[in-house]
């Protein structure tokens, strides 16, 4: 890589990171919503969750949102999930007799 191709693409990534940390304290500090952080930081939201996860970040949910992310979770077809993401579940599958 060239000098320029290398600062253009650290540039590029201090501005991606200064938008996340951004996002994020303006979250903790309550000034935007769950959403509209993710969408200050370029992130969709369960990438925006999973980054808050990371540096404990506290989520404030409403108590609509806390239902609407209910009702999803309550109706996602784990099998396809499993079959995408089989690490991601720590059980033994059954072995017929």
């Amino acid at each position: 890589m060239d000098k320029n191709t290398v600062i253009r693409h650290l540039l590029s990534k201090s501005i991606h990171n200064f938008k996340i940390e951004t996002a994020l304290d303006k979250y903790r500090k309550g000034k935007v919503s769950l959403g509209n952080a993710a969408k200050l930081a370029n992130l969709n939201l369960w990438e925006f969750i999973e980054i808050c996860g990371k540096k404990r970040i506290q989520l404030d949910l409403s108590e609509q949102e806390t239902e609407l992310g209910i009702k999803i979770v309550n109706n996602l077809d784990l099998t396809s999930i499993y079959s995408f993401f089989p690490y991601l579940f720590n059980f033994k599958s059954e072995q017929k007799k």
